[in-house]
């Protein structure tokens, strides 16, 4: 009998395609789970408590808010990570390059962060990151917000000087014609991270091992099958992320194909850093936890241990997910 599932996620930009992806290659039924219900949740607030009440039995995302639930008692855990970087780049009307420049300009950011925190926005917080890479103090750039839910069009608008985007909105904001800084890539626990609770973990492993199997099937697909991905590009995913312009489509598509982890293993730097912001958030963890408190990987190691991914890729998995400017 196929197992059920109840699965949340939570960005559809970065998350969408492997799912789409998935449904394409018909991972879940080969991996045994029947998808009762795919339901897009913004934001931890509204989605961690699902888990916990048993309205869901995984969340891919929630990056940073396990780690404060777990001080606390809360079981969460990580199984296995499609992501581990953050590929952002910086978009300005006139052109910027090194971050430094940004002293004293109006950065377009989420309602949400300051100079000190990100205060619960993952991508905020890896913009603080990037920013104290890049040798700039935020304090010393005057943060301002927009209503527009595209934040490269404020910038166009005048609204601002400078912000931070993701692919595909790189893309776009150099088709309207704004200068776009690429950065180097920031180890991140990103996109979707196979996220559930411990007692689901002792109870239903069947459940946790066939989640594994569907996605590493749909990085597979998304990884060895490029014209049948694009189609599903054209088709869903154009459709979905409302995406009208075929260049854009194109560098998501590439993007994807490039940083997604054929294994599943998160990167110890990319553990790190998310685990900073969770001290941003809430300082005690630094004494309390460890950064890998939220990880148990031996369903993976063990799927990996089966063959499972050897004859996915019959025998040439490639090498881990990185950026591909």
């Amino acid at each position: 009998m196929p197992i059920p599932l109840r699965l949340v996620y939570r960005s559809r930009r970065i998350q969408y395609p492997l799912l789409a992806a998935i449904k394409a290659c018909d991972g879940w039924a080969r991996a045994g789970i029947e998808l009762e219900s795919l339901t897009y949740v913004s934001g931890a607030a509204a989605s961690d408590p699902m888990l916990v009440k048993g309205e869901c039995d995984f969340i891919f995302g929630s990056h940073i808010s396990p780690y404060l639930h777990r001080l606390h008692g809360q079981p969460f855990v990580y199984l296995g990570q499609t992501v581990n970087w953050s590929e952002d780049a910086l978009v300005s009307r006139e052109p910027i390059k090194d971050l430094r420049q940004l002293e004293g300009r109006r950065l377009i950011e989420t309602e949400k962060a300051d100079a000190e925190s990100h205060h619960g926005s993952h991508p905020a917080g890896n913009h603080l990151l990037y920013m104290r890479r890049g040798g700039l103090d935020p304090h010393q750039v005057i943060f301002t917000h927009t209503k527009q839910r595209s934040f490269y069009k404020a910038v166009l608008d005048g609204e601002g000087d400078a912000t931070f985007v993701s692919p595909p909105h790189d893309a776009e904001a150099a088709a309207a014609g704004l200068s776009v800084l690429h950065l180097d890539p920031l180890p991140m626990v990103n996109a979707s991270t196979m996220t559930t609770l411990w007692p689901t973990v002792e109870s239903r492993p069947d459940l946790c091992r066939g989640v594994l199997k569907a996605v590493l099937m749909g990085i597979h697909f998304i990884k060895t099958q490029p014209d049948k991905m694009w189609q599903v590009m054209e088709t869903d995913v154009a459709t979905d992320l409302e995406i009208k312009d075929r260049h854009v489509l194109e560098h998501l598509h590439r993007t994807n194909q490039a940083i997604l982890e054929p294994r599943l293993y998160p990167r110890a730097d990319a553990v790190h850093n998310a685990f900073e912001l969770a001290v941003m958030e809430e300082p005690e963890i630094a004494e309390k936890l460890n950064p890998f408190s939220l990880w148990d990987i031996h369903l993976l190691r063990e799927v990996e241990e089966s063959g499972f991914i050897e004859e996915l890729y019959a025998g040439q998995v490639p090498g881990p997910g990185k950026v591909v400017a």
